[in-house]
């Protein structure tokens, strides 16, 4: 009954506008979360009876980097190149794939692509996997059974679109390619690739595309696309640094008709304070003239204090408290997720993250601010897999500071199931990966090595607090500052 309440097309409608309501919020958030997890097996059993392989974002999400002609549906598989002649003929090619239709084919027939590897394993440790998630999500509700004809197999639309307009990036993250980020790219080019077995960052494949898709995209965006939205995401690249977003932005400002998608935008919050400033008085103007139908931020973190600037070379704390509590005050009630991956060198400092966020939530109540935590695959000599079993413990810290303060426990600013599961899956599969035996961590200390000449910086005096790490590693560092 209580799943019937809450996820019913009509009453959840009305548990969303009633559910910030802090009585009515403290009564119905145990309840909707206890639902939720029902309404995640009833959302198996549907996929489930088409096949168990099955996944809605297939056919319902897609993922564009424009400025190199790639694509994927799902944040886990690897990106695939663009057809542009197909494109010229019909944009919608920029989902439509080849690819995606053999792997749509596959699934219709119970096969597992091998892209998806991420959730098959979540699933063999009898975890929800992001499959179920995604097709639980209010963007993919549609009739599954549509999703087997042929037309739907070779045109549709997404109703999940994530748009990399510009590969333009200030940050020179440990784990980012040179396809996505023009600040690696010019590193890599003066360094070469790393020292590693797959020659980690080379260039050799990268090409930027021959034709500016943007073009194409935007008359796409003319012919149906944005009617179909349920969800849009701009990321980069370095979104804000991007002209393409703040055209998107003056369209939808301009633009009298409201469109029924929730508008969102990925960035670093490595920009200008001024630039943030514009960017959320803009969009405070579309929300409340309702020209979208929601405004949702995500922002990226991994960890917290000097190991959050290791890994996310050129990201500054400071600023980035700074630029966050700007588009708080500028939008107090603001839909902030912090998009968290979690690797080797997370666990560490992981609990002041934390602590940050619980803080936020108590400083900004009006705001809705979530972690969204999912864990490093690729590359996987920087995933937590790469770590021994004594690490189990720091990892398990993690998740005993999350589950002491459960929303149930610490309303309404703890972290909700939801958010907690996403880490519990990560220590699942660590647990599961621990039973493989000795660890080859030959890459690992090469890349590392070879990171701290290129970033200028010390591994082992930032890590020296935890001598765990430095004795398991031992990088040779360089005697940098």
């Amino acid at each position: 009954m209580i799943k019937k309440i809450i996820y019913s097309p009509t009453t959840k409608k009305i548990y969303d506008l009633i559910k910030d309501v802090p009585v009515i919020k403290q009564i119905l958030t145990p309840l909707a979360n206890r639902a939720s997890l029902n309404y995640l097996a009833t959302t198996k059993s549907k996929l489930d009876e088409i096949s168990p392989s099955v996944c809605t974002a297939k056919w319902l999400q897609s993922t564009l980097h424009l400025e190199i002609g790639e694509t994927h549906s799902c944040h886990h598989p690897k990106r695939h190149k663009l057809d542009i002649e197909e494109i010229k003929v019909d944009p919608k090619r920029l989902h439509n794939t080849k690819i995606k239709e053999e792997n749509r084919k596959l699934m219709i027939k119970g096969e597992k692509p091998s892209e998806c590897e991420y959730c098959w394993l979540a699933e063999r440790n009898n975890e929800f996997s992001d499959r179920i998630y995604k097709s639980a999500s209010d963007w993919a509700q549609v009739n599954l059974k549509k999703l087997l004809s042929e037309d739907a197999i070779k045109n549709i639309n997404p109703t999940y679109l994530e748009v990399s307009f510009s590969s333009d990036c200030n940050l020179r993250c440990a784990y980012c390619y040179p396809e996505v980020s023009s600040a690696i790219r010019a590193e890599n080019t003066k360094f070469g690739a790393y020292p590693t077995s797959d020659k980690f960052g080379n260039l050799d494949e990268y090409e930027k595309f021959g034709e500016d898709l943007s073009e194409h995209f935007w008359r796409w965006w003319d012919n149906g696309l944005r009617d179909d939205l349920k969800v849009l995401r701009v990321t980069g690249g370095e979104p804000l640094l991007s002209k393409d977003l703040f055209k998107l932005v003056e369209l939808l400002r301009e633009n009298p008709r409201k469109y029924d998608f929730d508008f969102s935008i990925n960035s670093n919050f490595m920009v200008a304070n001024d630039r943030v400033k514009k960017l959320f008085i803009d969009v405070e103007e579309i929300v409340s003239s309702k020209k979208i139908k929601s405004f949702h931020f995500y922002t990226s973190i991994d960890t917290w204090g000097t190991h959050a600037e290791f890994l996310r070379f050129g990201l500054k704390i400071e600023k980035f408290v700074e630029n966050i509590e700007t588009a708080l005050n500028i939008k107090p009630d603001l839909d902030l997720t912090f998009m968290i991956t979690y690797q080797a060198l997370s666990p560490f400092q992981f609990n002041q993250l934390l602590e940050f966020i619980l803080d936020l939530r108590k400083r900004y109540p009006q705001s809705k601010i979530k972690a969204g935590i999912t864990g490093l695959l690729n590359p996987r000599f920087l995933s937590i897999f790469m770590l021994d079993e004594s690490f189990l413990v720091d990892i398990e810290s993690n998740l005993e500071f999350m589950r002491k303060n459960r929303l149930s426990a610490h309303f309404p600013h703890g972290f909700s199931n939801f958010e907690i599961q996403h880490l519990e899956r990560i220590h699942a599969a660590f647990v599961n990966q621990m039973r493989s035996g000795q660890k080859d961590l030959t890459d690992t200390k090469k890349f590392f090595a070879e990171y701290e000449k290129r970033k200028n910086i010390n591994f082992n005096k930032i890590f020296s607090p935890f001598p765990k790490l430095t004795n398991y590693l031992m990088i040779n560092s360089s005697p940098a500052e």
